[in-house]
């Protein structure tokens, strides 16, 4: 599919519906364009982020919600705790050159797990319960590197980094 696709309808329809365009018409018809906007704008959310649109096509075949299933696969959590420790003692160290080499292992990490997402993702319909959990798990995952991310972009040489790339 062409990425720029949806976000062309979706400008498309926000036009249509968008409430500057029923100013002179009724309140209840002003209310519904309001409510279609607001709908709209909430679609093109959900559908611009590869793990919110996985995560809407994954609730949408029937696998199970966030708040149904909370785990994340059972080697994850003991490779987060253990990342969490060697980056402070990077921190503390001022080790920058380490923090760095975590910040590229994260992002690739989390890169390999968002292709994972994406090939399940592509065929939630055809997805046995198994497959489903599975899928579940990736997407709680990914939560985890951005935390870890975010935690590393708080430190001077991750934003001084990110400046660079930009």
């Amino acid at each position: 599919m062409d990425e720029g696709q949806p976000h062309g309808a979706f400008r498309a329809i926000a036009r249509k519906v968008h409430p500057d365009r029923f100013t002179t018409a009724s309140a209840d018809d002003r209310a519904l364009a309001t409510r279609l906007s607001a709908e709209v704008n909430q679609a093109h959310f959900v559908l611009s982020d590869p793990v919110r649109r996985a995560d809407y096509l994954l609730e949408l075949s029937g696998g199970p919600s966030a708040a149904e299933l909370r785990e994340v696969p059972t080697e994850l959590l003991a490779d987060i705790m253990t990342l969490r420790e060697e980056i402070d003692e990077a921190k503390i160290a001022g080790d920058d050159g380490a923090l760095l080499r975590y910040r590229e292992s994260i992002t690739a990490r989390r890169e390999a797990t968002m292709l994972q997402i994406g090939a399940l993702a592509e065929s939630t319909a055809n997805l046995d319960e198994p497959r489903r959990k599975e899928l579940r798990l990736l997407i709680n995952s990914i939560k985890y590197f951005d935390n870890l991310l975010d935690e590393l972009s708080a430190d001077p040489l991750a934003v001084a980094e990110s400046a660079t790339d930009d």
